[in-house]
């Protein structure tokens, strides 16, 4: 049933059996129900009695009620997973902090190791030079040592 310009839907003008007898029908029709009267269903103007407004006005504060207490249990729900959300991200930036000073760590780690190593390799240059300039002092000292040994012709 459709509700006219004037007349609400019958769920909510649904009252007291006395309101809602049906008025313009024949009086062998008349009889009491829970729904709109017949003037109300076949005109564009309806009067609701007190009664029906009433239990109108209760029907949408109960709707109304309802809604509010869906709605702050929606929002208790978003309320609980936003503070999820922010642990998860505080415990996710904790974490990367800590990557972060590994990171660091390691990085620093890895430059003291590579100078150690360039200081070794400039030492092991450097052992080399002293070889080498060991080799020729040992060839050298090898030859005063030939020349010395040698036979004298001069004599």
């Amino acid at each position: 049933m459709m509700a006219t310009a004037d007349c609400p839907p019958p769920e909510l003008l649904a009252g007291d059996a006395e309101d809602a007898a049906v008025t313009d029908a024949p009086s062998s029709s008349r009889t009491a129900s829970p729904m709109l009267s017949t003037s109300c269903r076949t005109s564009f103007f309806c009067t609701p009695t007190p009664s029906k407004l009433s239990s109108a006005q209760k029907h949408i504060q109960g709707m109304l009620t309802d809604e509010l207490r869906t709605c702050k249990q929606q929002l208790e729900v978003c309320r609980q997973q936003l503070e999820s959300a922010n642990t998860k991200a505080a415990v996710a930036e904790a974490a990367a902090a800590a990557a972060e000073a590994a990171a660091a760590n390691h990085k620093a780690r890895a430059d003291r190791l590579h100078a150690q190593n360039l200081q070794l390799a400039a030492e092991a240059m450097s052992a080399q030079r002293m070889r080498a300039n060991n080799r020729r002092a040992m060839d050298e000292i090898r030859n005063v040592i030939d020349w010395v040994q040698r036979p004298s012709t001069a004599g």
